[in-house]
């Protein structure tokens, strides 16, 4: 596997296969680091990749043979059957074995687990658990609201959870109070002072918001209680009391009338003495 003889100071000039030793541990030495492989797996190669020297090899005189670096082992990738962790092509992480020609076989995708993701590369994830992790699914809450139901790990779905509080006169978040994050319940009324300083009303918008105050309708009392600028307009008031009718035209036919009987029974009562 080397120089058939060897010179040295402290020996002298001898032959066989000591004279190799230097030159096969250099080589083992660069197939070891090319490989990774094992110093025994390392021998089995060289010894099997040797050419032989004489027909009865291996012997005493010429070992195994030359030495050969064959080029197939110096660009090994892994040691025959080992077992080593892998990206896929999902990017999960698998594991592959290293075959008989010392290169990595396919990456081998491991089971689905509950990560949220498709680790066994089939195209579905967390296919074999309740839910999806990390994934919202619809609910009933407690108090009859529309929730919210998360998967947590382990691939469970959790507690259905409340929503926040709408503008809809409904408990969403199941505390017993309606519409409490707002201003007023959608709907509802309150008094209010007018811009006229009548006693108005209020009423909750839909956004649950309190509107404008409403002034009320107009009535007799001397007073503009709908506050547009005029006073008991569509009313007449005569001898401090209201009645419906035209404003602005001054005594009424009813007053007039009064005035006429009045007149004809005085005139009677003057006949009636003469």
């Amino acid at each position: 596997m080397a120089p058939a003889t060897a010179s040295t100071l402290a020996m002298g000039s001898f032959t066989g296969t000591s004279a190799a030793t230097p030159h096969v541990a250099g080589a083992l030495a660069l197939l070891m680091e090319a490989t990774g492989s094992s110093a025994m797996d390392a021998v089995g190669v060289l010894l099997n990749d040797a050419i032989p020297m004489s027909e009865d090899a291996p012997n005493n005189q010429t070992g195994w043979g030359r030495l050969s670096m064959n080029i197939k082992h110096t660009s090994w990738t892994c040691p025959a059957g080992e077992v080593g962790e892998c990206v896929t092509a999902c990017e999960s992480l698998g594991q592959w074995t290293c075959d008989e020609t010392c290169t990595w076989g396919v990456c081998g995708a491991p089971q689905e687990a509950c990560t949220g993701l498709d680790d066994d590369c089939d195209g579905q994830v967390d296919e074999t658990f309740d839910c999806v992790l990390g994934s919202e699914v619809g609910c009933t809450s407690s108090c009859e609201s529309s929730g919210v139901a998360r998967c947590v790990d382990g691939c469970v779905l959790g507690e259905c959870e409340v929503i926040e509080e709408l503008c809809d006169g409904l408990d969403q978040d199941c505390d017993g109070q309606v519409d409490e994050t707002f201003a007023c319940v959608a709907g509802e009324t309150q008094a209010c002072a007018s811009s006229c300083a009548t006693a108005g009303t209020q009423r909750c918008g839909d956004g649950c918001d309190w509107g404008a105050c409403e002034a009320p309708s107009e009535i007799c009392g001397g007073g503009d209680e709908d506050c547009d600028g005029s006073i008991d307009e569509g009313l007449s008031c005569e001898s401090g009391g209201c009645q419906s009718g035209p404003v602005g035209r001054g005594p009424s036919w009813l007053w007039f009338t009064g005035i006429a009987l009045a007149l004809l029974l005085r005139r009677r009562a003057v006949t009636h003495f003469l």
